[in-house]
């Protein structure tokens, strides 16, 4: 035993420590750094779809104010809600009861409600 040729060396053992922990910290970022870019892709598919969204709004919203506001005074001043849709021939009309009215963002039918009171 004294020749040095049995056992663990304090270098040989500080190596072999050293390579373990490089190599276990890139599986773990390996499999990390998969799951982070599943999340990432999937954050930003929700701000696309956020995004799309309020430009809906902005469009809605810039439509009605350039509508004078007698085209569309609802049938009572009675502090109920009414709701503004599409009429198929690019206006806007009101009516009593929600149209059900949707619009697709992304391939997806989200419903879409406009009120007016």
């Amino acid at each position: 035993m004294k020749d040095g040729t049995h056992g663990f060396t304090l270098v040989k053992l500080l190596v072999a420590t050293l390579v373990s922990a490089i190599l276990s910290l890139t599986a773990g970022l390996t499999v990390g750094g998969a799951s982070m870019a599943h999340v990432s892709r999937r954050t930003m598919a929700v701000h696309r779809s956020r995004g799309a969204a309020v430009d809906l709004a902005h469009e809605r919203i810039e439509r009605l104010m350039a509508i004078h506001y007698r085209v569309l005074a609802p049938p009572k001043l009675d502090y109920t809600s009414y709701y503004v849709s599409d009429d198929g021939s690019g206006g806007l009309v009101v009516q009593a009861a929600d149209p059900g009215e949707t619009v697709v963002i992304h391939g997806l039918d989200v419903p879409i409600e406009t009120r007016l009171q």
